[in-house]
């Protein structure tokens, strides 16, 4: 057993490999999540997972791969979760409005829950650029989901106001920006957003701004 301070390094068994592999990951989605790609060094990701450089190097060869592991992992968790409870919405919702209001209040919830993804959208929506599109790309199916019920509620002369990706958006830094910053939100309104009664709180809120008629 590796004492505390002990750093891993040399050559591992493969089930070792895996887990060490596994420890990398954990470290870069944490501190990915904190600091962002361009504010941490694969020595940073290193010297958190207790690892050597060289043994991080071998398993990710670059930042940019640790990044994109990183992001395909979380991704992956989210929204294996987080769809789902979509086709749920949909299968058991007849009508547009009750899948849209279902499937808003389930992906603030599940954002909530999964807070390093937007976190790390965060980070590099500032940055924008290769990152950010391959972020977004990764999040198409859920849009494509949505975007029927969206449509029919825009043919029954609701969200005149929006298009598809401009109502997106407002889900977005309505519903989740929030989320991620936390902190800014506590200091701000002097709550804890991520507390189980608030966050239903705030998941009101959001429904009964981008969608009031649901709320009368």
């Amino acid at each position: 057993m590796n004492q505390p301070n002990e750093k891993l390094s040399g050559r591992q068994p493969d089930s070792t490999a895996q887990q060490t592999r596994q420890r990398i990951l954990v470290s870069a989605r944490t501190l990915f999540a904190m600091q962002g790609f361009e504010g941490i060094s694969l020595r940073d990701i290193a010297s958190h997972a207790e690892v050597t450089h060289g043994l991080l190097r071998h398993h990710f060869g670059s930042k940019d791969a640790v990044w994109q592991a990183v992001v395909d992992a979380a991704l992956a968790e989210y929204l294996a979760a987080l769809l789902p409870l979509v086709n749920s919405a949909i299968a058991e919702q007849h009508e547009p409005s009750a899948v849209i209001k279902r499937s808003l209040a389930t992906i603030i919830r599940l954002s909530a829950s999964f807070c390093e993804v937007p976190c790390l959208m965060v980070h590099e929506s500032i940055t924008g650029g290769e990152r950010l599109n391959y972020f977004m790309q990764q999040l198409r199916p859920l849009s494509a989901m949505m975007q029927p019920f969206f449509e029919a509620l825009r043919a029954e002369g609701k969200f005149q106001q929006f298009s598809h990706p401009t109502f997106l958006l407002a889900v977005i830094s309505l519903g989740i920006l929030p989320l991620a910053l936390a902190s800014f939100s506590n200091a701000l309104a002097q709550i804890n957003i991520l507390a189980e009664a608030e966050l239903e709180l705030h998941i009101e809120r959001v429904i009964a701004t981008l969608m009031p008629w649901t709320t009368s």
